[in-house]
């Protein structure tokens, strides 16, 4: 049996990825640390993580799924039209762009 590793379990892709893992066969625990509370599952572990009392690293890992595997499946999104990165750290905002529905500038 596997054990996955999803976060963001409390977004608009990590809740339907949480329940896809709940009901897969090859799937006996889901481990999803949030920041807000998820509904009870016996097969789900998900501790709450206060990510403002920890040092600087979440804040990079966070900016690396917002960078990759989050700006990639929101462009997925037809109706998406901008997508903004806003640093936490520096003062720094990055804007994605549909030129079409296929190209990002």
């Amino acid at each position: 049996m596997k054990t996955p590793l999803i976060l963001g379990a409390t977004g608009k892709v990590g809740q339907p990825l949480v329940a896809q893992a709940l009901v897969h066969p090859q799937v006996g625990q889901v481990f999803a640390p949030t920041r807000r509370p998820l509904p009870p599952n016996p097969q789900l572990t998900k501790p709450i993580i206060d990510y403002q009392a920890l040092p600087t690293a979440p804040c990079m890992l966070t900016e690396v799924l917002n960078r990759r595997e989050k700006l990639l499946a929101y462009q997925k999104l037809p109706s998406l039209r901008e997508y903004l990165l806003i640093a936490q750290d520096r003062m720094q905002v990055e804007i994605f762009h549909r030129v079409n529905l296929r190209e990002w500038g």
